[in-house]
């Protein structure tokens, strides 16, 4: 006879993946798995600690139902508890006079049918079983329940504004870049779980139609603002009014997320005039004017700092992808602290992955070569990769294959590199690419030997996880969002600063290791798979639901 578990044992199966080994590199990012008792949220906060009995799935005597026995330890570790947090009825006093039922917690629940029941247990997303009677994870083709007994829709609708720049641009040319391939992932993360998202930006070629399909759930909306043709992105917000009348015309949705400032200052009086929540990307905050590239870009227009303060303190939510954004956003912008949420980034593991198979992307690069991806700017660091390089002894030179194109508002910089390729000797050393699409990046990322990382700085450095994804080590400085990216000695190597010297020491120094390159390449993989898109995907539903139970 099977001997029944302990009042002290989970309601849930514990197995779970190998962590990893080192201490200093934890399995989650920059967390540990909270306690028995604690189950902390995906945003900057106290912990907020849940009796037992709730655990166990069960009314409690403070009228705190928990379905966290729905919950696996794993999705409780990464704080996917947030839904639950989400969607528990809220303690009602028997004595309330209010237009709310009068009922107390307990009460309400006993009283709500076995159907109200399993949709509201079903609709959190966190969970990692089945549905009760095989239904969908998500509230899709049914009403779900709030924890405020109100009804939500039954597909959620959110738009996805990105005014400046479109999902379907491939990263590294242009003004692509990780912003494209963040936004464009979580859309159709989201999608697969029964969002209905609409991406809206400006037209910049007339052939580009009003409508275009890019994913199951996921539609792509052009509006015509200003010239149908590419702009720098220093004359775009010329026509945010523009953009917003024609943002106003597409419908209603239930949740504007607006990344980047021109489309929180577009789309943040339509929220508003529809009543409905307003989230907040900003993927990257300018530095004031003749700041150090250490404190962020320049403003591309004079519009922009005041932009991004109104976007930070009038948005119901500011979602950032790293501490480091977010004390930014808080520190420079003005951000209210408990209006500021922290979803880190995912990656394709299934397209970024490892390979042993010696391989060059041209006839000309030899096999061990390494990589620097990403737009050709002076914020980038193309220039210090370059330098590093040359600090190599020439017997000991590997190759360095450069990807990315400039923008509009860096014309003549490629050529500027060139020309220090040149002074350097590097002739016969570095190839410049354009920008790839995915599978091509995915490539070139897994065979090579080291992903270069300068950056002067970054909000995250989705690109250091992409090679982390690949099995590649990484050579990054210890700028912004990189230091959470990347695990220090672990998964790649944090440079402080951008001496030249230094640089070119700590290049050498991996490039005569193969074992730890080896096992820097393991460790990032293994951090990389914990670190998926639909993960992604489930945090920032949690905080969608949220908004929407709080109206």
């Amino acid at each position: 006879m099977t001997k029944p578990p302990s009042r002290s044992s989970p309601p849930f199966p514990t197995t779970r993946r190998p962590r990893v080994s080192h201490p200093s590199c934890p399995r989650r990012w920059g967390t540990s798995r909270p306690s028995s008792t604690q189950v902390r949220t995906s945003a900057p906060g106290p912990a907020r600690t849940t009796p037992r009995s709730a655990r166990a799935g069960r009314p409690t005597s403070s009228g705190t139902c928990s379905a966290t026995r729905w919950l696996s330890p794993r999705t409780l570790a990464c704080g996917c508890a947030e839904a639950w947090r989400t969607l528990r009825p809220s303690p009602v006093s028997p004595r309330s006079t209010t237009a709310q039922s009068s009922l107390s917690a307990p009460a309400k629940w006993q009283t709500r049918s076995r159907r109200q029941r399993s949709a509201i247990i079903s609709w959190q997303p966190g969970s990692n079983r089945a549905t009760p009677r095989g239904g969908p994870p998500s509230p899709v083709g049914r009403p779900a329940l709030s924890c405020a007994g109100t009804f939500l829709p039954m597909t959620l609708r959110v738009a996805f504004v990105s005014m400046h720049t479109s999902p379907a641009e491939r990263a590294g040319t242009a003004d692509a870049g990780g912003m494209n391939v963040l936004i464009r992932s979580l859309a159709e993360a989201l999608g697969a779980q029964g969002v209905e998202v609409h991406f809206i930006t400006r037209r910049s070629h007339p052939d580009q139609p009003a409508e275009q399909p890019l994913a199951p759930q996921v539609v792509l909306h052009h509006i015509t603002a200003g010239p149908e043709a590419p702009l720098p992105k220093s004359l775009i917000d010329a026509h945010i009014d523009e953009f917003r009348d024609g943002l106003q015309t597409l419908g209603k949705f239930d949740i504007i997320h607006s990344h980047h400032w021109m489309s929180g200052v577009a789309a943040l009086p339509v929220a508003r005039e529809w009543g409905v929540p307003h989230v907040m990307t900003f993927h990257s905050v300018a530095a004031h004017p003749n700041s150090p590239l250490r404190d962020g870009e320049p403003p591309e227009s004079p519009a922009r700092l005041e932009g991004e303060v109104t976007c930070a303190t009038q948005s119901d939510l500011v979602i950032a992808v790293s501490h480091h954004e977010a004390a930014v956003v808080i520190g420079r912008c003005g951000a209210d602290p408990e209006q500021v949420a922290i979803v880190r980034p995912g990656v394709d593991v299934v397209l970024f992955h490892p390979s042993d198979e010696p391989w060059s992307p041209a006839d000309d690069v030899r096999p061990g070569y390494l990589l620097f991806a990403a737009r050709l700017q002076p914020l980038k660091g193309p220039d210090v990769a370059l330098a590093a390089l040359a600090e190599v002894p020439e017997a000991e030179r590997p190759d360095l294959v450069m990807v990315g194109q400039t923008s509009a508002d860096f014309t003549g910089y490629e050529h500027e590199l060139h020309r220090l390729v040149d002074e350097l000797g590097l002739d016969s050393h570095v190839t410049f690419l354009p920008g790839q699409d995915r599978e091509s990046l995915a490539q070139l990322m897994r065979h090579a030997s080291l992903v270069l990382v300068p950056s002067h700085s970054e909000t995250f450095g989705l690109v250091a996880l992409e090679a982390s994804a690949s099995g590649t080590p990484v050579l990054a400085a210890a700028a912004g969002g990189l230091t959470e990216a990347i695990c220090n000695t672990h998964t790649g190597v944090l440079v402080p600063g951008h001496d030249t010297a230094l640089w070119g020491r700590e290049l050498t120094a991996l490039l005569r290791d193969p074992e730890r390159r080896h096992r820097m390449g393991e460790c990032g993989r293994t951090r990389a798979l914990d670190m998926t898109w639909p993960k992604v995907a489930t945090r920032t539903l949690a905080h969608y639901h949220r908004l929407l139970g709080d109206r």
